[in-house]
């Protein structure tokens, strides 16, 4: 999903080890690596020594992109994190990143109906998905650019996205997510007073029907 040959802004970088295989493998020139703490900023320290790539990468304490130089063409890349937070993250910066020439990658772990949303609503297309399994949990992957407009869309969309269900590893996450929604709707369907979100769960259900058939 990384667009080849443009920097990298890598947000919670911990080790570096996404910039730095980047890197390595000749996919970016060069990286911005910024996270909120000072100890995993020397373990990156330590990964860009490892592989002599310590002039490639500028490494920054940053909440997020708040203390981070945006290059005018940029991957921007935020993984590991939970939707919520990936979506507080680009909402902090939203004026900065709001532009053409700018790719964002999120892998959020939990919540990724947040990061569609977001997106959505804040001029970003999604232009792919996908899922990738490592070390037996299956993760979803998003990349977006900037098109100037919103576009509102379902809740069904939201939580399922461009997965098709086309391999395995898409099938396993598009069960996790109707599991969860039905989890939640059997939970307060007799509730008089989330009949709002029980509303919302039954239009999400019907799409997964629709969409899926099953």
């Amino acid at each position: 999903m990384v667009l080849k040959g443009v920097p990298v802004v890598d947000v919670g970088t911990d080790h570096a080890y996404l910039p730095a295989y980047l890197i390595i493998n000749g996919t970016v020139p060069s990286a911005s690596a910024g996270d909120i703490g000072i100890k995993p900023l020397k373990n990156a320290a330590q990964t860009l020594a490892r592989y002599g790539i310590e002039d490639k990468v500028r490494l920054s304490v940053s909440d997020g992109l708040k203390n981070i130089d945006i290059p005018s063409k940029a991957n921007i890349t935020v993984c590991g994190m939970g939707g919520t937070l990936i979506s507080q993250i680009l909402n902090d910066s939203r004026d900065r990143i709001s532009r053409s020439g700018i790719r964002l990658i999120l892998q959020p772990m939990t919540r990724s109906e947040d990061v569609r949303a977001w997106l959505c609503e804040n001029s970003f297309g999604i232009i792919s998905e996908a899922c990738v399994r490592d070390s037996g949990r299956v993760y979803c992957c998003i990349a977006a650019e900037y098109c100037g407009k919103t576009h509102g869309n379902s809740p069904g969309f939201y939580r399922f996205g461009l997965i098709n269900g086309d391999s395995e590893e898409e099938r396993i996450y598009i069960n996790a997510q109707i599991k969860r929604v039905r989890t939640r709707y059997n939970a307060i369907a007799d509730s008089d007073i989330r009949r709002e979100e029980i509303s919302m769960l039954e239009s999400v259900i019907s799409y997964y029907e629709s969409r899926y058939g099953k």
